[in-house]
């Protein structure tokens, strides 16, 4: 019976996988550590099944088919990214198991829009995402409360079509383009969403087709708090006398201005 398991990237490698690219699994933990190099595997990049499961890369590049990582963890997933990549899967982190989530990127791309940025499945348990002066993109879809926080001005989120925070909050001090950026599209937000100091919400429109960005929030529970909020509406086109209907609410539920 294999109790730990660990592997170390070293700087300027290439490890290339059919399937999978590296595959761990352990009784209590499992762990990858990658350091300037590419994994690329032909379904999966990384794939940790463990107790405790945790992924630590640096300046690194990870890509498959189908899923760049995919923790499988019934204590505890830990993920932490600086200057790192993935952009190239359909799903960029999956997450199995029971266990508690704790994910911290600083710099680098996590997911794509049109793609799935996190999956979740199996598990109740609160997670946390902390994003420092990266840029996230895609759709999240958790069976646990999602704590998303957009840290500072030069940290982005482009929201994908859904976003199921399962009852959870985005916190964003950043940049939060809803529907991604450049494209005109509905997010639908199951959480509430707290807007920061330098917190900026980006929307694109086409009044003269009446065509805009909104973002709808799904869950009756919960509300907006958009507190010194800066909204940026970029326009193809305009047309006098054209409104837009920003962000809309589910039940009693309403948007909160500060000045």
């Amino acid at each position: 019976v294999v109790k730990k398991q660990q592997v170390n990237i070293a700087q300027s490698s290439s490890v290339l996988g059919g399937n999978t690219a590296i595959k761990l699994a352990a009784v209590d933990e499992a762990q990858v550590s990658v350091d300037s190099s590419l994994v690329k595997g032909g379904k999966i990049g990384l794939s940790l099944s463990a107790k405790k499961a945790a992924v630590t890369l640096k300046n690194a590049n990870v890509s498959a088919a189908d899923t760049a990582i995919e923790l499988n963890a019934q204590d505890k997933h830990k993920l932490q990214l600086t200057q790192s990549y993935m952009t190239d899967s359909a799903t960029a982190i999956k997450l199995m198991g029971s266990g508690k989530v704790n994910i911290e990127i600083q710099g680098g791309q996590v997911g794509k829009m049109g793609r799935v940025l996190l999956q979740q499945s199996n598990s109740d348990k609160a997670m946390s995402i902390s994003n420092n002066q990266g840029w996230l993109a895609g759709n999240i879809a958790a069976t646990g409360k999602v704590s998303v926080t957009n840290k500072d001005a030069n940290s982005t989120i482009e929201m994908g079509n859904n976003w199921n925070l399962n009852g959870g909050k985005l916190e964003n001090k950043g940049q939060l383009y809803i529907a991604g950026k450049g494209s005109i599209g509905t997010t639908y937000l199951n959480g509430e969403l707290q807007q920061n100091g330098s917190g900026k919400l980006f929307l694109d429109a086409d009044f003269a087709n009446n065509r805009h960005d909104q973002l709808v929030l799904t869950n009756t529970n919960v509300g907006a708090d958009l507190h010194e909020t800066k909204i940026i509406i970029d326009a193809i086109s305009y047309k006098p006398g054209a409104s837009a209907t920003i962000i809309s609410t589910s039940g009693n539920k309403q948007v909160r201005f500060n000045k």
